[in-house]
């Protein structure tokens, strides 16, 4: 990919992971955004024809703005829980999470409804609605000729529309992490050295600013965010510990397994 690709690909993962649109929105906005991308500032007809062709919107910009809820199983839930761990202490059945997804599938469907009405754009669920509300938010731009682009400065959903109040915090948080990331990911591989695992780590912030070439304030918000996950802990409160008060950092690994899907033992800077 040359430099011009590599460019649209950090703007493409900025607005959806860095600015949080992509939890903000439905699935399908990911769609949208990478034909956008693709298609070099295509006209809406131009994206439209480009959407036909995919299985998942056969109707353009006419197709849902919603995948389809999945038809769970008992088998499949047993199996998911058997890989991923269940999340409570009792076994689910297939009835009981396909309750729980159409339950969330109306909160979001009412919340899309609210988000439209904001920007007065028609009550649709369909990605030619979401299209428009992108537009409206100045997520997507339209030039005089009709060609979309993804907006490199697009702003933040809770600028652009009404969240409520848990979804705020929420978004702001995931912020906070994903500012942290990097810093906590070469933490996490401290405790990986040469393929081996260890638990605990004796050190202080100061030590592991040095060692890592942060800041070691940076690297407190990134001790943070790795707390709040539950699979590390840390004797002290990393809020008020000094810089250069020992503390042992603890990795529990079972946890961690159970609740990070994957992760890179490379270096932290490996493509």
């Amino acid at each position: 990919m040359d430099e011009d690709g590599q460019i649209a690909m950090q703007v493409l993962s900025d607005t959806l992971f860095g600015k949080g649109w992509g939890r903000t929105l439905p699935a399908s906005m990911v769609e949208i955004l990478t034909q956008i991308l693709f298609e070099q500032s295509p006209t809406r007809a131009e994206l439209d024809a480009r959407l036909r062709q995919s299985q998942h919107s056969p109707e353009g910009l006419d197709s849902s703005a919603w995948e389809p809820l999945h038809d769970w199983t008992d088998e499949e839930i047993a199996r998911l829980d058997e890989d991923f761990g269940q999340p409570d202490d009792e076994p689910r059945v297939a009835s009981e999470v396909k309750t729980k997804e159409a339950g969330q599938r109306e909160t979001n469907l009412a919340t899309f409804e609210r988000y439209l009405a904001a920007k007065d754009i028609p009550i649709a669920h369909t990605i030619g609605a979401l299209l428009d509300l992108l537009i409206a938010c100045d997520v997507v731009n339209i030039d005089d000729s009709g060609k979309h682009s993804i907006n490199p400065l697009a702003p933040l959903p809770g600028e652009a529309l009404p969240l409520d109040a848990d979804e705020a915090v929420l978004q702001d948080s995931m912020r906070w992490e994903r500012l942290h990331e990097a810093t906590a990911q070469e933490i996490i591989h401290l405790f990986h050295p040469e393929g081996a695992e260890i638990d605990h780590l004796l050190t202080d912030l100061d030590q592991l600013a040095k060692h890592l070439d942060q800041d070691p304030e940076d690297v407190r918000s990134a001790l943070l965010a790795l707390l709040g996950n539950g699979d590390f802990s840390a004797g002290v409160n990393i809020e008020t510990v000094t810089v250069h008060e020992s503390f042992i950092l603890r990795i529990d690994w079972e946890a961690f397994h159970a609740s990070r899907i994957s992760i890179c033992y490379g270096t932290p800077d490996a493509d």
